[in-house]
């Protein structure tokens, strides 16, 4: 703006008209309880550019832009009503209008956006209860940039008015804290492979590929086909360094069964060039504890397992102890296990009463599960911003492609009960292809059939009468085995005993079917 007020020929605004619009995008990227999704060094508890917007509106009025003016003037009206805005800078007083809008912008959250440089999709559904608690909302990201962290892929997960699956964020600069812990792998919800994830060139050294999107519905900035179910699948090449060399991809799908629950699952498949693979999934969740159902798990005190790296080569913004894990503390790790997995995170010192995040995970060979005291999450809740962060580890030997890492969160509160019942995975010769979900909502009980597989894949199973080509579909049964809904976020056809369904040219579809 200072530039084309010197030289108001150049019309710089109406030039790059893309970077104004971009200034409102930070208000679009928040969680029910209006916390920021985080990536790299970004902050929970951020805002958007509000002083921008003003620069914005008067450089709009200089280069008669009246599009941008007519959206930058509501957008000031609502900072400053709302009390997020007050014009205390010196512009104020030479550049600023007071007589800007009458109008109060509204924000409207889409189900689904993108952060298309720090490869991000993420997905939100909102409840008819106008309550932040009831909302569900998720992200799957990562790639490279200045303040950016090599975190592989990585989720965050909301549930009951807080940002229980976490990514640590971070404090200050230059300390063995953030440069070997905070901005590497294991301060994210990710997939370490071989022990060995890394950044590498790029902006001090921790270059990584971006997070590149397979499918995902709804698309950005269109309406879902179901008003209850929304998918993403995401592939991720983890190739720095010279030990990882592997390829992944993720799938994260949101999953509302009534107004207040809902629940996630997460697909995650994982396969190295090298030999002796091995790969480990990682996820941290606010609280204060994690507790298993399982009683014959043996978990043994394995205080070594993630020191190897814990005094390699340190140099300020160029080495680091990747991959950052040798931070655990009280590290706890089970036997050789197969068997279907249940836990619960529990965090019960929140001011605003005890939350939970259940986990199912369906269980395959070669697997060991730990559990352990991550560092703090920065800007958590009280108390949780001075506690250690418990995580879970799940380390499969070999091959986590056919058969990858599959888990279903479910948030619920101190005055529910988890309404998933059951979680039996799907399979077709010895090969993961989807999940039977079992839940007892507050109104009804049902049971849901959701295929997961690489897209164009195929899954044919004649017991169920299902086939499906295609990488997402959810079928819903009542309890009485009578079909309530068929949704395809991506997929070329489904056959579901007398149902046929081939989907329409954007390879979506959704039907409730007559009571």
């Amino acid at each position: 703006m200072v530039v084309n007020k010197y030289d108001p020929t150049l019309k710089l605004g109406k030039k790059y008209q893309n970077i104004l619009y971009a200034l409102a995008r930070l208000d679009y990227f928040v969680y029910p309880n209006n916390e920021i999704i985080r990536w790299g060094d970004g902050h929970r508890r951020a805002h958007a550019p509000y002083e921008a917007y003003e620069n914005a509106y008067v450089l709009s009025k200089i280069d008669s832009l009246p599009n941008l003016q007519n959206k930058f003037a509501p957008l000031i009206k609502r900072a400053l009503t709302k009390g997020k805005y007050h014009r205390e800078n010196p512009e104020a007083l030479f550049w600023f209008d007071n007589d800007i809008s009458e109008e109060v912008a509204k924000i409207d959250l889409p189900r689904t956006d993108r952060v298309y440089h720090a490869g991000i999709v993420l997905q939100r559904n909102l409840s008819n209860t106008n309550k932040s608690k009831d909302g569900l909302m998720c992200f799957v990201g990562g790639a490279h940039m200045v303040h950016g962290h090599a975190e592989g892929m990585n989720i965050e997960l909301y549930g009951e008015g807080q940002v229980l699956g976490v990514d640590h964020g971070r404090k200050r600069y230059g300390k063995d804290l953030h440069e070997n812990y905070s901005r590497i792998f294991a301060a994210h919800n990710t997939v370490i492979v071989n022990g060995s994830s890394q950044g590498e060139g790029g902006w001090v050294n921790l270059g990584i590929n971006k997070v590149e999107l397979i499918s995902m519905e709804p698309q950005v900035g269109k309406e879902g086909v179901s008003p209850y179910h929304s998918f993403s699948q995401t592939s991720f090449e983890d190739n720095k360094g010279d030990k990882a060399e592997a390829s992944q991809e993720r799938t994260l799908a949101l999953i509302r069964t009534s107004p207040t629950t809902g629940y996630y699952v997460d697909v995650f498949r994982s396969k190295s060039k090298l030999s002796n693979e091995y790969h480990d999934y990682l996820y941290h969740n606010i609280g204060d504890k994690i507790v298993f159902e399982n009683s014959d798990m043996a978990f043994k005190k394995t205080p070594k397992r993630y020191i190897a790296n814990a005094n390699a080569n340190w140099k300020h913004n160029k080495v680091y102890r990747n991959p950052g894990w040798h931070f655990f503390k009280n590290v706890k790790t089970s036997k050789s296990y197969h068997n279907d997995i249940k836990a619960t995170f529990n965090t019960k010192k929140l001011s605003t009463g005890s939350v939970f995040m259940q986990l199912h995970i369906p269980g395959f060979k070669n697997r060991t599960y730990t559990k352990v005291k991550a560092p703090i999450t920065f800007e958590s809740p009280k108390p949780y911003s001075n506690l250690p962060t418990p995580t879970l580890i799940i380390r499969n030997n070999g091959s986590a492609w056919e058969n990858p890492f599959v888990v279903v969160y479910e948030p619920f509160n101190k005055n529910e009960k988890p309404t998933i019942s059951s979680v039996n995975k799907i399979e077709q010769d010895g090969i993961y292809k989807g999940l039977k979900i079992e839940s007892n909502t507050p109104s009804k009980k049902i049971i849901q059939y959701i295929i997961t597989q690489s897209k164009g894949d195929i899954f044919k199973n004649e017991a169920l009468g299902l086939y499906f080509k295609g990488s997402f579909a959810i079928i819903t049964l009542d309890e009485k085995q009578k079909l309530q809904n068929i949704y395809i976020g991506e997929g070329q056809k489904l056959v579901y005993k007398n149902k046929i369904i081939t989907a329409n040219e954007n390879s979506t579809f959704y039907k409730e079917m007559s009571r």
